[in-house]
């Protein structure tokens, strides 16, 4: 990808994603209950839209949805992903934001620590697989008690000071435990042993099961399979 794609970040302005930043990929697919960025907008298509690389640069694109892309007051087939456009998808609001070559720089540190705490290639760090089912993080104490994060793919990283999922926890460690896909689930891989229990307990590696609780710093998170509440495409 070109080096200015790696600039650009979705910025969610109202639900489970609120206040979160993903960075954008060519190939990116946003929907209610399948893509890299699983929405909990039960309005929003299952495959809702997929970011596309164009001679103008990057663009949203409709997966012809039931709900469209909107760009104001407009509906639109795709939407050019220019800093400061906001879109919504269903009930889901958007900000294209640019992210500062700090940030950029951070992201690149940030994966380079994750391959040294988990003895991993490179090329296992970048592979990206979907969660099947999507997993879902109630947040059951701490600062963001009553929040829930839906992940719909994997490797995830969890920490206070991650630009994937950032806990709001000062007790915290920077970079907590990563999530992963196998082929039973999904597996809980701790990156500080010292700092993250599960039930309880000091653990490297265990198969998530639902009703399972992670508790980092003050922060105690439950896992669920996430249910989409609309069957409808």
């Amino acid at each position: 990808m070109a080096e200015s794609n790696k600039q650009i970040a979705f910025e969610f302005l109202n639900g489970p994603h609120k206040g979160k930043v993903f960075p954008v990929q060519v190939g990116m697919v946003l929907g209610r209950s399948q893509g890299d960025i699983v929405l909990r907008d039960k309005k929003a298509s299952t495959r809702h839209a997929e970011v596309q690389e164009r001679s103008e640069g990057l663009f949203l694109v409709d997966l012809i949805s039931q709900n469209g892309l909107w760009l104001g007051r407009e509906k639109k087939k795709e939407i050019l992903l220019s800093p400061g456009a906001e879109i919504r998808i269903a009930q889901t609001q958007i900000r294209v934001v640019a992210i500062s070559s700090q940030k950029t720089e951070a992201l690149k540190n940030l994966k380079a620590e994750i391959r040294r705490s988990a003895d991993l290639p490179q090329t296992a760090i970048a592979k990206v697989h979907p969660f099947n089912p999507p997993l879902e993080l109630l947040f059951r104490q701490g600062p963001q008690a009553g929040e829930s994060v839906v992940l719909g793919f994997g490797p995830r990283r969890v920490g206070s000071q991650v630009l994937d999922l950032e806990l709001q926890d000062p007790s915290a460690p920077p970079l907590a435990f990563e999530l992963r896909a196998n082929a039973t689930g999904v597996e809980v891989h701790s990156l500080n042993p010292d700092g993250v229990l599960l039930n309880g307990e000091r653990v490297r590696n265990h198969q998530l099961r639902e009703g399972d609780l992670i508790q980092v710093g003050q922060t105690v998170m439950e896992v669920r399979p996430y249910v989409s509440e609309d069957v409808s495409t």
